[in-house]
């Protein structure tokens, strides 16, 4: 009798094992989707407040200096203005690791032409799964017209 206990509790064992081991892999995966939630709001934010801060910066501002026509790429790192204002809401991030993206829509920064910012940012998986170890590009786009 005490061999069919000790069996039947080693199949206890293993069925709790499973239970404990699928409640940590939906964890670690909320932790994930919540971590990229949250970055991918940080992008569409800051693309909109350096578009913000770009439609403000035209060819007929001279106090604030002025930005474009050419198309810029950037780190949030760098020294730009437009770095800065991203930093702003980098929460989660190290600044080295956003991208911005200026385009001149109308290839010219007058009043009335258009604006478009992209930041992207890629994000890498807290624990590596198999198949997905290149990261997933998170971006925010904001398009505005030019004021000044």
């Amino acid at each position: 009798m005490p061999h069919t206990t000790r069996r039947n509790r080693r199949g206890a064992a293993m069925v709790e094992g499973a239970i404990v081991l699928s409640v940590c892999a939906l964890l670690l995966g909320m932790l994930e989707l919540s971590l990229m939630l949250v970055n991918h709001t940080m992008m569409s934010e800051g693309a909109r407040r350096v578009a913000r801060a770009a439609i403000v910066r035209g060819d007929r501002c001279g106090s604030m200096g002025e930005w474009g026509p050419a198309q810029l790429t950037i780190n949030a790192n760098d020294s730009h203005a437009a770095a800065a204002v991203l930093r702003e809401v980098l929460f989660t991030l190290p600044p080295a690791d956003a991208q911005i993206q200026i385009t001149w829509l109308d290839a010219d920064n007058s009043a009335g032409d258009r604006v478009r910012v992209n930041v992207n940012h890629t994000h890498r998986p807290i624990v590596p799964v198999w198949g997905w170890n290149t990261g997933l590009v998170l971006s925010g786009t904001s398009t505005m017209q030019i004021m000044h």
